[in-house]
């Protein structure tokens, strides 16, 4: 019997041409999806607020989380380039070109997320919310596993 590599099933799944199967469906694509619906929307709701003064929806935020998004958003750049960032993220997922490097763009924006929702704003709508954006980002975390391998390479055998 032969014997695979680790992960090579999940990492095969983003290369297959033609048509898509069940499991590049399950594993990749509607996770693709889902991400970047979560991020493109977050980064539309605010900049539709910048623009027009009112947000299209709210998300429940405890006083921490107030104060906490308050001052990142006096420091004046970080809260819109992390804006454009998942914004320019999602949008690349969606439409699925260099997944693999939006993903790596998102990397550190969801782990700030998921701190934040842990301890300053723990409520149920905002933590159901990262479970699926942890989740999402796991699975094509590892079907784009080959996409980063060189990354973790030493080039020059030191």
């Amino acid at each position: 019997m032969k014997r695979e590599r680790p992960g090579a099933a999940v990492a095969d799944v983003v290369q297959t041409p033609g048509r898509v199967t069940v499991k590049q469906l399950w594993l990749v694509t509607i996770p693709r999806f889902v991400l970047g619906f979560i991020f493109i929307s977050a980064a539309v709701n605010y900049f539709w607020e910048v623009v027009f003064g009112w947000a299209l929806f709210h998300v429940p935020v405890t006083q921490p989380a107030k104060q906490f998004a308050s001052s990142i958003i006096a420091a004046g750049y970080l809260w819109p380039l992390m804006k454009f960032i998942i914004l320019t993220a999602g949008v690349l997922l969606i439409i699925n070109r260099a997944p693999a490097f939006a993903l790596a763009l998102l990397a550190p924006i969801t782990v700030m997320i998921v701190w934040f929702q842990l301890f300053f704003n723990p409520l149920p709508f905002p933590l159901a919310t990262v479970v699926v954006v942890v989740l999402c980002e796991l699975l094509l975390l590892r079907a784009y596993a080959t996409c980063y391998v060189a990354m973790f390479h030493n080039a020059h055998g030191v």
